[in-house]
């Protein structure tokens, strides 16, 4: 990554930042600095007239350099007809497609720890399963609510104990919910049903993150990271252990994919940074996520919660007097 001299704060000199009277008015234009970073890359297969009806929105490009690409196979058409009732068929033809709004993003230390993703709307459902199968992901975070207009998310999976919902070759049930204070844990069985071959998902779903604006709660978002940390850890260590290959990225997505998305992977990206070199730049986190998923952190809002979040973080883990 190129070096934009942005300078990187011990604990000390971060809190002391934070308290600075003026310090809304400093993060405003060091934000403002940040929107006009040049960043290298095209957005060709974005802007492709057959790829329009995939893209939520038209101002939100996708790098071609980062870009999740899916397989070319050719589809088939499966006969769901004898399914039961609680099967809910969504296509009986498999996607072609090889284009997704989505990027493979790097974490501090671990390169495609993310696949930031927008959205999916109803057509482009059974692509985001598509992606989820062939990149082997274990965990989905979603940030945003769903609803039946798909003018947000489209509802892709079946909130009901029992059902599944089946996406050409993909049956994706819903085996279990777990309500936590702050996010909803459910487990899928995705299965192929070409071959029977199946795997369990991991899907995070946390609503309290305004479109635009920041969560209310710290605690809870941090939990919520810390979360998705651990686990992705733990099925790491097990694949390691079983001499089995690597689980996938974590999968992130909001609505558009960037605003809220960014922002998580870019608080990631910071503590990951203080975890390791004990120092944090803000700035040199999100232009790493931008680099790898155009338009990361888009209002001054969320790049302010960043610094909330690894303020709450500090100061959680350390005594004021004894930050370095």
């Amino acid at each position: 990554m190129a070096n934009y001299g942005f300078e990187k704060l011990t604990t000390s000199d971060f809190v002391m930042k934070t308290k600075q009277l003026d310090f809304e008015d400093l993060i405003s234009q060091e934000f403002k600095q940040l929107q006009a970073v040049p960043l290298e890359g095209t957005v060709d297969n974005f802007l492709k007239e057959e790829n329009s009806s995939k893209n939520r929105y038209f101002d939100v490009p996708c790098w071609d350099h980062s870009r999740v690409v899916l397989s070319s196979q050719k589809p088939q058409v499966h006969n769901h007809s004898k399914r039961n009732s609680s099967s809910i068929v969504i296509t009986e033809i498999d996607s072609d497609s090889t284009y997704i709004h989505a990027n493979f993003v790097d974490g501090f230390e671990d390169k495609n720890k993310y696949i930031c993703c927008q959205g999916p709307m109803k057509n482009t459902a059974a692509d985001m399963w598509k992606l989820i199968w062939e990149n082997d992901v274990r965990i989905i975070v979603s940030l945003t609510v769903m609803d039946d207009e798909d003018e947000i998310c489209y509802d892709y999976w079946v909130a009901e104990e029992g059902f599944q919902m089946i996406f050409g070759r993909y049956a994706v049930q819903t085996v279990e919910m777990k309500k936590q204070p702050d996010f909803l844990i459910t487990t899928f069985r995705i299965m192929d049903l070409t071959c029977g071959a199946s795997r369990l998902i991991t899907h995070y779903w946390y609503t309290d993150w305004p479109n635009k604006g920041s969560p209310a709660d710290l605690e809870g978002f941090v939990t919520l990271l810390s979360t998705v940390n651990q686990e992705q850890h733990q099925l790491i260590e097990s694949a390691r252990c079983k001499n089995l290959p690597k689980p996938g990225p974590i999968l992130v997505h909001c609505s558009a994919g960037v605003g809220r998305t960014g922002t998580f992977c870019a608080v990631d990206h910071a503590l990951s940074q203080l975890k390791k070199e004990k120092t944090v730049s803000i700035q040199d986190s999100v232009i790493a996520i931008r680099n790898m998923r155009h338009s990361s952190v888009m209002t001054l809002k969320q790049y302010m919660f960043i610094y909330k979040v690894i303020e709450h973080k500090i100061l959680g883990e350390y005594d004021e007097k004894n930050l370095q």
